[in-house]
């Protein structure tokens, strides 16, 4: 927990007013924010908001509208006194607000039920943080931290600003180019959560829907990556939920943007064998616009965000000769993400949303100084999704309900001119943005995912006839089928099948099903400050459809997990908590696509026993207040995999087969074992307005095998980075230069020790960054602002080897480097 306060007022965003200072103090001034529900997160309506100045300059009230915000202007300079009052909850006071001359000052609180309160004896900010649901680690997304931090590198094949790369500064994380790696495990093993409900890619394990940030309320998006609870569920990584998309409010705002980076201030790269690739250009120019309809009933929200990029390939080797000339390879994207949202308000307490998200996107890659054919990979995605979020008993009572059909098309073949007739040399199998989303290879996907869930949470204030014991019990049901159908192209050379078999068709069609129905019971017991028990079960079934042969696979498993939070000293100055808890993850369908990579196309074959991959995690740690605003936290957790998954061959050696090694028809094989341990020492000051800061250290050690049977779907490409050591320090000032125009520096530091993969002789260098964001900032009235922003990555260009040739003898070749300095300029009007 990086706050330990519940009455915490986040103060965000202060922004000056464009009049310059005049003589006497004129009524220039505004005080604005969001009110929401401590406990639920749910905006409220109807609070009583005044604003008293210390000096005889009057009163001033307002309430807050029914998406929970407020405004009071325009107001004098001075020092006030806000109070926020409502029925029901613990009035609460936040004195000495400085406001100063043509400024727009914001204020976000959250109010606390008044049974709680009581409970708890509560005193005006005095009240930690307690999380009644989580006893791990996790964190929220601050858009604080965007603003003033380097974060997101662009990656080809990616949003300018995915939510994806939010916590690459996380201590625990480390990036690659295939995603996020957490918990020493893959990107496909990481959960992907968009509006409460799952976005992975049920095919390759991907986020399918990685939205920009500026689609997103990311400040209420989390990322959960020690101790989960039973709800998220699915995943043996961590989970990134990327919060709501935007919903509207009762006020017309929104902002017009755009972002480029380009290769002209790329850093220089070293030689290497393998795909060479350079960043050409990227770039966004997007617009959001929400607001409402109907006010208090009608809001809505749209996005739009076309963006293009260019990236070339060229595969150098060392074996060729100075006369012989690299293959090069230019690989252009074209993508839109579009956004389209709809919110019905019944009442405060129950409101209905239909959202509406496409992602087409068309990427192409031509010849450059080896002449073949182009080639072209069409991808487009789209989710339509309706959910409703209501209460009942004086909400004492939470439920959400939602349903969701996210569709998927994935089109790789040659351009309409031809097929390829040339060697390419592996260009495009080496490229990032086609391993990204599908193999190596002429394919045709189409993937059709339909998910319904329900939740309901109830909390009980002295319970038991316990005076300060509060129970919260939430219980929830959800389901997922998913129809995958692919087409792959077999090349001519495989199409002559070997002696005594049956000749192969041109093209492989296949239909592959996955049926998945959960469902959890969680609960959590606080007794005052001191204690918080939670305790939960999860329940999962999983059900695979092969494409070939009748064999069904069929799963069911249970997931317990316990944990405790205690504050020894009630102040809540001090956090030490413990969970231990069990995690299933799904099967990725492309895992069951014919392999036809080799001299014979050989079909995978399910053990019908066949279980997802499972792994057990315990958790300790602890939390202390070091000085204000600032949190020292030291953690340590231990991660192990129970049931892993394997690819072998069957006796006639013409198909794999998809197993559990130790198990079933994988018995023969000896048992996967992976385990990871991890401390993390961190000290953070949380995000304020003016300057924040973090400096954290994780120490980790993995043992058991290495393999991972996604090398077979991903051409023996690993996306987990095992680094034993990872140091992170980042840093961002705010510095008001006049009452309209400020400016802003952020500085982000890593360093990791290297990697050592399976047969090589020595580990790979250790790495460092260094990445830097600077921006200025110019205030109009009414919220209105310009801003501009100069991102630079791997500030001094530094190319450690990242990867190096697996060889026992002779010397060692480097395959890939760490990225070179990649510059982003960002512009953005806010309105």
């Amino acid at each position: 927990m990086r706050n330990l306060t519940v009455f915490h007022v986040v103060v965000g965003v202060l922004v000056g007013m464009s009049q310059a200072p005049t003589a006497r103090a004129e009524p220039t001034s505004s005080i604005s924010g969001t009110v929401i529900d401590a406990l639920s997160r749910q905006p409220l309506g109807d609070v009583v908001v005044t604003a008293s100045a210390s000096e005889p300059q009057g009163e001033f009230t307002v309430v807050t509208e029914m998406d929970g915000t407020y405004r009071i202007e325009p107001l004098p300079p001075g020092t006030y006194e806000l109070r926020f009052e409502k029925e029901q909850f613990i009035p609460l006071t936040r004195d000495s607000v400085l406001l100063r001359e043509a400024r727009a000052l914001r204020v976000n609180v959250e109010l606390i039920p008044g049974p709680l309160g009581e409970m708890l004896e509560f005193r005006c900010w005095t009240l930690p943080s307690l999380d009644y649901e989580s006893t791990g680690v996790s964190e929220s997304f601050d858009h604080l931290i965007t603003d003033l931090l380097p974060i997101a590198r662009p990656i080809p094949g990616s949003a300018m600003r995915s939510v994806d790369r939010l916590q690459s500064l996380r201590s625990e994380a480390v990036d690659t180019d295939q995603g996020l790696t957490l918990l020493g495990a893959s990107p496909s093993e990481n959960g992907y959560v968009l509006d409460g409900l799952s976005t992975q890619d049920g095919v390759f394990g991907r986020n399918a829907v990685p939205l920009s940030l500026e689609l997103l309320q990311y400040n209420r998006g989390e990322l959960l990556f020690r101790g989960r609870i039973p709800q998220y569920g699915r995943a043996t990584g961590a989970i990134i939920d990327a919060g709501d998309s935007n919903s509207g409010s009762n006020e017309f705002n929104g902002s017009v943007f755009a972002h480029w980076a380009t290769g002209l201030l790329q850093g220089r790269q070293p030689v290497q064998d393998g795909p060479h690739e350079a960043l050409q250009h990227m770039g966004e120019l997007g617009a959001v616009l929400s607001g409402p309809i109907l006010k208090d009933q009608l809001w809505f929200s749209l996005g739009l965000i076309p963006s293009v990029q260019r990236v070339e390939s060229t595969r150098r080797e060392s074996t060729l000769s100075e006369e012989e000339t690299s293959p090069t390879v230019h690989f252009d994207q074209r993508e839109l993400q579009a956004l389209g949202r709809l919110t019905y308000l019944f009442n405060a307490s129950n409101r209905t949303t239909l959202t509406f998200i496409t992602i087409p996107a068309t990427q192409r890659w031509h010849e450059g100084a080896t002449a073949f054919a182009p080639r072209a990979l069409e991808r487009d995605t789209l989710l339509l999704g309706l959910g409703h979020s209501g209460a009942l008993l004086d909400n004492a009572l939470l439920l959400d309900i939602d349903a969701r059909w996210l569709r998927q098309h994935f089109a790789q073949r040659p351009a309409p001119s031809g097929e390829t007739g040339a060697d390419t040399k592996g260009l495009a199998c080496g490229s990032t943005l086609l391993a990204r989303y599908t193999r190596c290879g002429d394919e045709e996907h189409d993937t059709n995912q339909f998910q319904v869930r329900g939740w309901a949470r109830h909390r009980t204030y002295r319970a038991l006839g316990i005076s300060k014991l509060q129970q919260t019990l939430k219980v929830g049901l959800d389901a997922e089928w998913l129809v995958h159908e692919a087409v792959q192209r077999v090349p001519s050379t495989q199409r002559w099948p070997p002696r005594g078999l049956q000749a192969v068709p041109p093209s492989i069609a296949t239909r592959t099903n996955r049926d998945m129905v959960s469902g959890f019971v969680q609960g959590s017991w606080a007794y005052s400050y001191f204690l918080t028990v939670n305790a939960g079960l999860r329940y999962d079934m999983q059900r695979l459809l092969p494409a070939h042969g009748e064999t069904r696979a069929i799963s069911h498993a249970l997931s317990p997990q316990l944990g405790v939070v205690v504050d020894p000293f009630e102040r809540g100055e001090m956090r030490l908590f413990a969970h231990y808890g069990k995690y299933r993850g799904q099967t990725l369908l492309g895992l069951l696509l014919p392999d036809v990579s080799g001299e014979q196309v050989r079909d995978v074959e399910v053990d019908p026993h066949l279980s997802p991959a499972s792994t057990s995690e315990a958790t300790l740690g602890a939390a202390v207040a070091v000085l204000r605003e600032t949190v020292l936290s030291v953690t340590y957790a231990r991660r192990e995999l129970d049931t892993g998954l394997g690819l072998m061959s069957n006796p006639g050696g013409d198909e794999w087969r998809l197993v559990n090694p130790g198990n079933g028809l994988g018995s023969d094989l000896p048992r996967m074992e992976q385990t990871h341990d991890a401390v993390t020492l961190e000290l953070a000051r949380t995000a304020g307005y003016d300057w924040m800061g973090q400096v954290s250290y994780t120490w980790s050690r993995f043992g058991g095998s290495r393999e991972d049977p996604l090398n077979h779907m991903l051409r023996g490409t690993s996306a987990v980075a095992r680094r034993t050591h990872v140091l992170k320090a980042s840093g961002a000032r705010r510095q008001r230069l006049t009452p309209a125009l400020s400016a802003r520096l952020g500085l982000a530091y890593v360093a990791a020790s290297g990697t050592l993969e399976a047969g090589q002789r020595a580990s790979t260098p250790w790495l460092h960054v260094v990445d830097a964001r600077f921006g200025m900032d110019y205030h109009f009235d009414r919220g209105k602002a310009l801003s501009f922003d100069l991102d630079a990555f791997n500030l001094f260009n530094i190319q450690t080897e990242t990867r190096m040739t697996s060889s026992s003898d002779g010397p060692t070749v480097a395959l890939e480097h760490q990225p070179p300095r990649q510059v982003r300029f960002g512009a953005r009007y806010t309105f």
